[in-house]
This record gives C-alpha cells, sequence and structure tokens, in this order.
C-alpha cells in the first residue's frame, strides 16, 4: 500500500505504521519509502490484531493533530485520487462521521466490486453487501450512504471518535468495525461510501 500512497501525491499527510510484531521483511520495506513519505513506524513487540493496533495509531495521529484518520490495511491498495475525493466529501459535510472507498475484487479478472458498503442488522449481525460481484461501471451510484463498510479502508473524523470511541479492544479480529458501526450509528453520524474514490483488495 505505500506505493499507492506515494502515488496519491496528496500533500497534507502523515503515515502512521503500525507493526505487530512481523516476523518478515516489513519493517525493511517501510524504510525503504522513509525519503518518500512522512513516516512514523510504531514498533510493537506483541501482535495487538486489528483492532488495538491501529487504536495505538490512531491515538498517535490524534496526539499529533491529525483531523481524519484514514485506515489501510496492508493488502489494500488505493487507485487514482482516492485520497482527494475522500477528504473532499467528508469536508463538505459534518454529519459524515465515517467515509470509504468502493473495494474492488484483485481476484476476478477486471473491475469486479467486494464490497461498496453493507446494510446490517446490528441486533443479528445480519449482513448484506451492496452490489458485491457486480462489474463497477456508471450504473453503480456515485455514492450511497451505509450501514458500515469493511475496516480496511475508512477515512474518520478524528473528533468523532471523542463521541464514539475507538475500536473495542475485546475483539482481537472481525466484528470490531461491526462494533464501531454501530456506535457511530447510535452518535448518529452518517457513513457514507463513494464509487469514485477505489482501493483494490489484494486478500
Amino acid at each position: 500500500p505505500l506505493e499507492s500512497i506515494v502515488l496519491q501525491r496528496y500533500d497534507d499527510l502523515v503515515v502512521y505504521i503500525v507493526d505487530n510484531n512481523s516476523k518478515d521483511e516489513t519493517l525493511n520495506i517501510v524504510h525503504k519509502y522513509l525519503s518518500r513519505l512522512p513516516i512514523n513506524i510504531i514498533a510493537s513487540k506483541i501482535n495487538n490484531g486489528f483492532a488495538k493496533g491501529n487504536n495505538i495509531g490512531i491515538q498517535k495521529a490524534i496526539e499529533d493533530g491529525c483531523d481524519f484518520i484514514f485506515i489501510l490495511n496492508p493488502d489494500m491498495q488505493m487507485e487514482g485520487e482516492c485520497l482527494h475525493i475522500l477528504t473532499h466529501r467528508i469536508i463538505s459535510d459534518e454529519k459524515i462521521g465515517v467515509i470509504g472507498p468502493i473495494v474492488l475484487d484483485r481476484d476476478n479478472p477486471g473491475n469486479y466490486i467486494q464490497s461498496y458498503g453493507m446494510k446490517v442488522n446490528f441486533k443479528t449481525q445480519k449482513k448484506d453487501i451492496y452490489f458485491a460481484g457486480k462489474k463497477l461501471s456508471n450504473e453503480i451510484p456515485i455514492e450511497i450512504y451505509v450501514d458500515y463498510m469493511l475496516g480496511g479502508a475508512m477515512m474518520i473524523r478524528s473528533n468523532v471518535l471523542e463521541t464514539t470511541g475507538l475500536f473495542e479492544e475485546d475483539y482481537f479480529m472481525y466484528n470490531d468495525e461491526l462494533d464501531f458501526a454501530y456506535r457511530i450509528n447510535k452518535a448518529g453520524y452518517k457513513t457514507l461510501c463513494l464509487r469514485d474514490a477505489r482501493v483494490r483488495h489484494y486478500h
């Protein structure tokens, strides 16, 4: 994802990398980008999981005065002007607490949608993924309000987190973004996905 961040050419940006005790070449790869991106490396001695790992980076970004937090998993790559599109739209409406891109499935040839956000029953946790498996085209709505989106690529207002709290760290992996989405909805904030902001999921 680091190369895709470089290609965004987004000036007002700080990158926080939380390394959950990786055993491979991750940190060596990251160090090669230090001259190209403003990167803060936060190395952990244990694998904290998704929720706590992201919370560590979020807390540091908030302390540093970042207005928006964009979470990007290492198996996601941004395309086009993804960051500019997301930032421009979330700034336009203070009721948008979370905004995210359409997620394209790398494993299917062509631009097929993995997720364009989801409708969910928060009591039963039954989920319906919008436009899953559909080919990306102009027939897909340019934006859509959803109940929640994949946690691996989403932008959050920092001041919203003061109301909702961060990710629930009792979830090591999965359901953490569902729990977070419930609190976003309960606090009265909107969750929006944009078709023209795109990431590709490499699984």
